[in-house]
């Protein structure tokens, strides 16, 4: 028997580039603390584009640069 798992995917690309956080995750080493603010606008333009039936099945992903 082979299973296959299907991805769904939303792509996010175009309208994401808009979305970069300045400072960097890195900022937030020492200082766990902030980075809920700091991450809450990029969650919510996340449920603002995914549809609801999908969250459940879509993963986030955050793709910090050095």
């Amino acid at each position: 028997m082979v299973l296959y798992w299907t991805f769904l995917m939303v792509n996010l690309s175009e309208t994401s580039n808009n979305k970069k956080q300045e400072p960097g995750l890195a900022s937030f080493a020492n200082d766990l603390e902030d980075i809920q603010d700091y991450l809450n606008p990029l969650i919510n333009f996340i449920y603002d584009v995914v549809p609801q039936k999908l969250y459940k099945y879509i993963p986030i992903m955050l793709g910090p640069t050095a």
